[in-house]
């Protein structure tokens, strides 16, 4: 366990995500900005470190968190880009955050049985 204080990261991660983003003015560009640099800083920690001993797992978390950013950067886009009017931009920003949302479910499906024959 060389990473055993990753709990405690990943901790301060999720606090971080509701209490400190709560603090911000709901909606605000600001909190949308605050919420991506927090992943983004979480998921190039991910990437830089690998945590976990399991290298899918480490995958999976990078994944995972690029599917955060995603969110964020669409949120963005969609609120000060005015796209929304747009019903095309808008369903594609969808299909591209259902789409994420899926691959990152069947990977963790995948490496779920993938795992349960070692």
């Amino acid at each position: 366990p060389e990473f055993w204080y990753f709990e405690v990261v990943e901790t301060v991660r999720r606090l971080a995500m509701t209490g400190v983003l709560s603090t911000i003015v709901p909606g605000s560009f600001t909190q949308l900005s605050v919420g991506l640099l927090f992943s983004f800083v979480h998921t190039l920690t991910i990437m830089g470190l690998k945590p976990y001993t399991e290298m899918r797992d480490n995958i999976l978390s990078v994944l995972s968190g690029c599917q955060i950013i995603l969110v964020f950067m669409a949120s963005s886009f969609l609120k000060y880009k005015n796209t929304a009017a747009d019903p095309f931009d808008s369903a594609g920003m969808g299909a591209v955050l259902v789409v994420s949302h899926i691959v990152t479910f069947i990977s963790f499906i995948a490496w779920a049985f993938y795992a349960k024959d070692d």
